[in-house]
């Protein structure tokens, strides 16, 4: 069963910022995904000097999930998170079936794993070339790091994607305001990236798998890719 609600837009002229004339790219590990395909992530400046203090707060929570069934560790209110934990283990949560060791967790390693999983399960991991992602301004409704919090969950920014010879073959530049599914299936194995119900406001990873699928719709149309779904439990 699954609902699908929408997160307000936000104002046109917040789409694009100056920010999105300047980028830094920050390298990993190469994570998850069989696929020939190459994955390029950059940041805005103002986000790139967010990035540390994300991953590192996204990483203590993943790990406390991971354990718990729980993100915010020992919490009399989330108790009863915790006492589900039995009844929602045969869920295929997206972060650790993406990402198997937590120390490694991170948005940019999120971000790769996501778009290889995606090329590898639509039949386009052997196309090689470069799937390149830019976001220029990321917001997370009620995340602790303040300066990303906002009234709404979105990411704006723009995929391209190079062939083998360095050509670009298809760009987009657009704004992903949240668009979630729900379900109360507690062995829930996909299509679609899962995650807990309470991740719509405090983590990322929800807000980046609309992100990479509405990015890889405008670069691969006619195919059909991942996005998120939260659990409720």
């Amino acid at each position: 069963m699954s609902r699908m609600i929408t997160l307000p837009k936000i104002a046109a002229s917040m789409v694009f910022s100056i920010a999105a004339l300047f980028s830094v790219t920050v390298f990993y590990p190469a994570s998850a995904g069989a696929t020939d395909v190459t994955v390029e992530v950059a940041y805005a400046p103002y986000v790139a000097g967010l990035i540390p203090a994300l991953d590192t707060i996204e990483r203590q929570r993943e790990t406390s999930f991971r354990k718990y069934r729980d993100d915010l560790g020992f919490n009399r209110l989330q108790t009863r998170r915790r006492l589900a934990k039995s009844l929602i283990d045969h869920v295929k949560w997206a972060n650790e079936s993406l990402i198997k060791d937590a120390a490694s967790y991170g948005v940019t390693p999120l971000i790769k794993a996501m778009v290889r999983e995606n090329l590898e399960k639509s039949g386009l991991g052997d196309k090689g070339g470069t799937v390149h992602v830019q976001i220029d301004r990321l917001r997370v409704a009620n995340h602790s790091i303040a300066r990303i919090s906002g009234h709404s969950s979105y990411i704006t920014g723009s995929m391209r994607y190079t062939d083998a010879s360095g050509r670009d073959v298809a760009t987009g530049e657009f704004s992903a305001n949240l668009v979630v599914d729900y379900t109360v299936d507690y062995s829930y194995n996909g299509p679609d990236y899962a995650f807990a119900d309470t991740d719509i406001s405090r983590r990322v990873g929800p807000t980046v798998a609309y992100f990479i699928k509405k990015g890889m719709g405008k670069l691969f149309p006619g195919n059909k890719f991942a996005g998120p779904i939260l659990v409720t439990f």
